[in-house]
C-alpha cells in the first residue's frame, strides 16, 4: 500500500481507470475503475466458474498456472458466520474481512463495503510488480507490490455462493 503522509487516500494508481464522484453516508468519495478496454488485453481464460457453494468441508477452488499476470473477477454471497473471502497465489493472497466488511490491509473508517445485497464483488489485477484490487467497483481500492513470481495454484477460499469465479491471463501490452 502507498500512503501520502497523513492524507485520506492511497496513491499509485497504475492502470488507466474511469475516475466518479458518489455521496456516501461520509460525504462525496472518488471511486476508480479498470477501463473496460483493458479487456482486450485478455489472453485465455484460465478458470471459469459460476453458482458453486463453498463449505469449510470442500476446501475451495482452485487451479494452476505459470501466468505472472491475470484479471481476476469475483463475486461472492457469503454465508451466514463467514470469516472471510479469500484469494491465495504463490506469493500473495487477497483477503476480504466479511464481519468489518474490509480488505486487509485496508482498514481505515472508509474503506468498506456499502452493498445491501450481502454480496462481495471483487475485481483483482495482477502484475508482475504489484497487484491491484477493486472492492465493489471501486468503493475501495488497494494497491499492493509483489515479486512477480509465476502464480503457481490460485485458491478462492470462503463459506457461501461463489456466483461468479473467472481468471484471464493477461498480454503484454510491451513488444518484445
Amino acid at each position: 500500500m502507498l500512503r501520502v503522509g497523513d492524507a485520506p487516500f492511497q496513491e499509485g494508481f497504475t492502470l488507466p481507470l474511469n475516475l466518479t464522484l458518489h455521496s456516501t453516508p461520509k460525504g462525496v468519495r472518488m471511486r476508480g475503475y479498470p477501463v473496460r478496454e483493458l479487456d482486450t488485453l485478455h489472453d485465455g481464460e484460465l478458470v471459469a466458474v459460476r453458482d458453486r457453494t463453498l463449505t469449510a468441508a470442500n476446501g475451495g477452488i482452485s487451479f494452476e498456472t505459470d501466468r505472472r499476470t491475470a484479471d481476476i473477477h469475483l463475486t461472492v454471497r457469503p454465508a451466514p458466520g463467514a470469516k472471510t473471502v479469500k484469494l491465495r497465489f504463490s506469493n500473495g493472497e487477497v483477503v476480504y474481512d466479511v464481519a468489518r466488511g474490509t480488505l486487509r490491509g485496508c482498514e481505515k473508517d472508509d474503506a468498506w463495503n456499502n452493498r445491501t445485497d450481502g454480496r462481495v464483488a471483487l475485481r483483482i489485477l495482477i502484475d508482475r510488480p504489484m497487484l491491484e484490487v477493486f472492492l465493489n467497483r471501486g468503493e475501495t481500492y488497494l494497491l499492493q507490490g509483489r515479486s512477480g513470481k509465476p502464480l503457481g495454484k490460485v485458491t478462492l477460499e470462503t463459506e457461501g455462493v461463489v456466483e461468479e469465479f473467472k481468471a484471464f491471463g493477461m498480454r503484454s501490452i510491451w513488444k518484445k
